[in-house]
């Protein structure tokens, strides 16, 4: 599983917060008027909490993203029993392609196994975007999945930061609106453009180079003060 894609994606999104958090800190200082001198002076702890928050919760996102697809399909390609599992455990374990079974052009009523490309999500020739599916997936991402990816932002570096449960209780209730809403302008522009054009494999990577940026809002938001 070392090059499984699961993985891939998830020291991607460690990486990135790392990042995302350094320029936070640099941007905080320059707005306090105490510029940053040297990487020493960077708050290490923070680092290291955000890119421990990426790593928990990059594997939630690759699993929910891949049951959208497998329930969802972007193009009409229906998969059951062993076939589907067989699909999405070549897709988590980095294997690009899949045999499959196809009638054999030279022997009439004999079928010859065939590699193809094994990519979830991805158009194949002729095929043309399940609309409903899409708008389905679309939905669900902007409506369960942004709560859920806020809940988790906010109840994780609590945690993380070992708060109380009374004080996540009340972390929760206010800063959840303020951040679900603020998610609402950004990430469903994203989500249209990964759920109609990009196939599964590659998402994790479109929405984590987003995510570079947007970890720059969030690390704000973590480090206070909580209104910008």
């Amino acid at each position: 599983m070392s090059d499984s894609v699961l993985v891939r994606s998830t020291l991607q999104a460690g990486v990135l917060a790392g990042i995302s958090n350094v320029a936070a800190q640099y941007i905080t200082a320059s707005k306090n008027n105490t510029p940053i001198q040297s990487p020493l002076d960077l708050d290490t702890t923070r680092i290291f909490q955000f890119v421990l928050y990426a790593v928990m919760v990059c594997p939630a996102n690759f699993i929910w993203q891949r049951w959208l697809e497998v329930k969802f399909p972007a193009y009409d390609e229906k998969l059951y029993g062993s076939k589907k599992e067989e699909f999405i455990h070549g897709f988590a374990t980095g294997q690009t392609t899949k045999t499959v079974e196809k009638p054999d052009a030279k022997n009439p009523g004999k079928k010859v196994a065939v590699k193809t490309p094994n990519e979830l999500g991805a158009r194949k020739q002729n095929q043309s975007l399940n609309w409903t599916n899409t708008f389905i997936k679309f939905a669900m991402e902007c409506t369960f999945g942004t709560a859920l990816n806020t809940i988790m932002f906010i109840v994780g570096f609590a945690l993380i930061k070992g708060s109380e449960q009374e004080y996540i209780q009340a972390e929760v209730a206010e800063q959840f609106w303020p951040m679900f809403v603020a998610t609402s302008k950004v990430w469903p522009v994203v989500n249209l453009i990964n759920y109609s054009i990009v196939p599964l494999q590659h998402r994790m990577l479109v929405s984590q180079v987003v995510n570079l940026f947007w970890g720059i809002y969030l690390s704000l938001i973590a480090d206070g003060p909580k209104k910008l």
